[in-house]
């Protein structure tokens, strides 16, 4: 794994270029390796807490953040921010430090996440009239059930 992947391209008018896929390849590749580590390192036991994975969502991240300007605009993520973390250049030492709650991590081993933002951060940037991008990921999970799990309608009380 590495921390600095690479400057944002602009896409070629037919998608991206050579470069480009690369780079995007590079990060997805980056992503999943991260991702796949935690999953092992969890797995120990030695990690506080608990940890939702990005594995499968590499593409949304690798996509959205290569047009993204480092240095000018900033994300905010969910509770599975890793691959947008990565995506976005973040360190990938200091993120698995800060998933240890090590004073070295990325927040200073302050954890957390931005759970239940979505709307707050909408009406914000309303009333701010600030120029933002809000993307949905939908990976067929809320936070830990599957949507191919249903229960019952409150409604009908069917499937």
């Amino acid at each position: 794994m590495t921390g600095t992947l690479r400057t944002p391209q602009v896409p070629h008018e037919h998608g991206l270029d050579g470069p480009a896929l690369l780079d995007a390849y590079r990060t997805m590749r980056t992503i999943r390796d991260f991702e796949e580590r935690l999953h092992e390192e969890f797995a120990t036991g030695d990690i506080p807490g608990f940890v939702h994975l990005y594995a499968g969502e590499e593409a949304s991240a690798a996509g959205v953040c290569a047009h993204l300007d480092d240095d000018r605009d900033v994300i905010a993520s969910t509770h599975r921010g890793h691959g947008h973390c990565i995506a976005k250049h973040v360190d990938v030492k200091s993120m698995m430090a800060e998933i240890y709650g090590r004073t070295t991590g990325a927040c200073h081993g302050k954890g957390g996440s931005n759970q239940g933002t979505t709307l707050e951060s909408l009406n914000l940037a309303s009333v701010w009239q600030l120029p933002a991008v809000f993307v949905a990921e939908n990976n067929v999970y809320a936070e830990a059930t599957s949507a191919k799990w249903p229960v019952k309608s409150v409604v009908d009380g069917k499937p």
